[in-house]
């Protein structure tokens, strides 16, 4: 991917993939890398993975509606999203610092909610099974808190 290992920086790109997988859409991973790069959306050539505010554009290319949470002072509304709607199945993406300093880089997973509880795909960087979580804050705290996107309904939530 760009410049880099897939494996070491892919996970945005597979957050999308698992996204429209879950969701029923097949889309080829080479062409959501090819689009990721051909559009600009990879930081530093890919050494530091993708940008996960283009993520948007990207479903937005992809005539995908969501809302976004576009910064940390969104996550309490983030977290209520998911938290209201865990017993319905609700798709999401969610990226998030892996530590309290900026090189402790930053990851992104996709997510679905069913029946009361979280699926998260890609949660640990070689898992290839989801991991079952009780609520969002189990594996995002507020503070490192990037952007979510809740795939459905097209807004965009401002808070702060």
């Amino acid at each position: 991917m760009g410049n880099s290992n897939f494996a070491n920086v892919g996970c945005e790109i597979a957050a999308v993939y698992n996204a429209f997988r879950y969701n029923g859409r097949q889309i080829a991973i080479a062409s959501i890398i090819q689009s990721f790069e051909y559009n600009g959306y990879l930081m530093a050539g890919g050494y530091f993975g993708s940008d996960p505010y283009a993520i948007g554009e990207y479903l937005d290319q992809n005539n995908v509606s969501y809302t976004e949470f576009p910064d940390n002072s969104s996550y309490t509304s983030f977290k209520n999203e998911v938290t209201s709607h865990l017993s319905s199945r609700r798709t999401y993406i969610v990226s998030f610092w892996n530590g309290p300093s900026l090189f402790d880089q930053v990851h992104t997973v996709a997510f679905y909610s069913q029946n009361g509880s979280l699926h998260v795909y890609n949660l640990n960087t070689y898992g290839t099974t989801t991991t079952p979580e009780t609520s969002l804050a189990d594996f995002v705290s507020s503070n490192r808190f990037i952007i979510g996107y809740a795939l459905g309904e097209r807004s965009r939530v401002f808070e702060g």
